[in-house]
């Protein structure tokens, strides 16, 4: 009697132990399953995060180039133009389901605002696109490109004088560089003045045309003079340390119609 109750206690338990290896392998199995599944969902997730900040680029761009065109926006643009730069009302229900949701749901919520996006910003470039296809002539005109390499040591506007300590107006940006760097024209032009000033030191204006004026001071050689035609991306001077200067840099201003304008609001990154 005993050796039968061994016998059947040994099936007993090696049915038991063939049910939990089974479900062992088929848990196990799962976990696989939905550690792939997650590696899957985050390289989906980085691949639109990647188009969100693509389009946060082009809605950028998209701005920048409203601003140096001054392209007209009325009243119907402004409707259809949501891709400059702002943004698709948000919904109530949508923010519930951003809140409930799982990380799917979510997801798919963001592809769809993403979407709405990107067909919005579309019609804005195509808009820009036609604009200025009809003003080859303005764009060769506006300074939209560095005029030399190196970093800004001094923005537009106020600012603490290096010389007085007091506040003063800075009527446009310092940008450090290696003494003798290329200086180029940011755009199409006329080369109004060259000449040797006390402050600005040795300096050159360009004439743009459309109102554009830039200035390039403190430079340590002049390679164009007055009468030049110049155009977008020439070498026009090298960067220096003449007048009155801290160190090797250029001073670059720009004024539309006179009135100074920071120069960065019209250079394309």
């Amino acid at each position: 009697l005993s050796s039968f109750l061994f016998i059947g206690f040994t099936s007993y338990f090696v049915y038991l132990y063939n049910i939990a290896s089974k479900e062992a392998r088929e848990v196990n199995a799962l976990r696989a399953e939905n550690r792939s599944q997650k590696l899957d969902i985050q390289k989906f997730v980085n691949q639109v995060n990647g188009f969100e900040k693509e389009i946060q680029r082009v809605e950028r761009l998209d701005k920048k180039l409203r601003l140096i065109s001054a392209v007209d926006k009325s009243e119907e643009a402004k409707a259809n133009m949501l891709g400059m730069g702002g943004s698709p009302e948000i919904n109530m229900d949508d923010l519930n389901l951003s809140f409930y949701a799982n990380p799917l749901e979510k997801l798919s919520l963001k592809l769809e605002r993403l979407k709405v996006k990107a067909n919005l910003q579309e019609i804005s470039l195509a808009q820009l696109d036609r604009f200025f296809k009809d003003r080859k002539s303005f764009l060769s005109s506006v300074p939209s490109i560095w005029p030399v390499r190196g970093w800004v040591t001094s923005g537009f506007g106020y600012r603490v004088s290096p010389y007085s300590g007091f506040r003063e107006i800075h009527e446009g940006i310092d940008i450090a560089t290696r003494l003798y760097s290329n200086i180029v024209s940011p755009a199409d032009g006329f080369v109004i003045q060259s000449d040797r000033k006390r402050i600005h030191g040795l300096m050159l204006e360009i004439d743009h045309g459309y109102g554009f004026i830039t200035k390039y001071s403190h430079n340590s050689k002049n390679l164009v003079k007055v009468g030049d035609r110049i155009k977008r991306g020439q070498l026009i001077a090298q960067s220096g340390n003449t007048g009155r200067s801290t160190g090797p840099h250029l001073h670059y201003s720009v004024r539309l119609n006179g009135i100074p304008v920071n120069p960065i609001k019209y250079i394309i990154e």
